[in-house]
């Protein structure tokens, strides 16, 4: 691909135009707007906390049911943070908003389980047949590195399947 060439969205949106959308299908559109304008409340204070997390980060924020919800990682910082809350709760209350302050442990992810692949039963092995026609192929090809490569896969299937080839 070309250097100057670049793949853009034809009609690709900021994070503020679809906060600002209210034509969502659900109310994601308001909750991005709410947990925007909170994180923009809390940002002068965010500095200051030394919690190890940035409550002005709206992966750490949610708005339900008329809460605002702070996501921490452990209990440390749900200690340090609860000693914040009431001046979280002023802040909240100077922009005119009535919502409550609440803090939630987020739980850790599932540690993800990873599939072994492992054969079943015994490995396959090429016939005797099939190797001579790959030593065949190879044999009637010009120089070149797919004849190579013919010609190692027939030593390999043939190593595999043993002294009898």
């Amino acid at each position: 691909m070309h250097n100057d060439v670049r793949i853009t969205r034809a009609n690709a949106r900021s994070f503020a135009q679809i906060s600002l959308d209210r034509t969502l299908a659900s109310d994601l559109g308001q909750e991005l707007f709410d947990v925007r304008r909170i994180s923009r409340i809390f940002r002068p204070v965010a500095k200051s906390i030394a919690a190890g997390i940035d409550i002005a980060d709206i992966r750490n924020l949610r708005r339900v049911n008329g809460e605002i919800i702070i996501l921490v990682r452990n209990a440390a910082q749900f200690a340090k943070l609860r000693q914040v809350l009431p001046r979280l709760q002023a802040l909240v209350e100077q922009a005119s908003l009535r919502d409550k302050v609440k803090l939630r442990i987020l739980p850790a992810a599932p540690e993800v389980q990873l599939r072994r692949n492992t054969a079943i039963g015994a490995p396959r092995v090429a016939s005797a047949e099939s190797i001579e026609a790959i030593r065949k192929k190879a044999g009637s090809m010009k120089p070149s590195a797919l004849k190579d490569a013919l010609a190692s896969l027939a030593e390999t299937l043939a190593k595999a399947r043993g002294p009898a080839s």
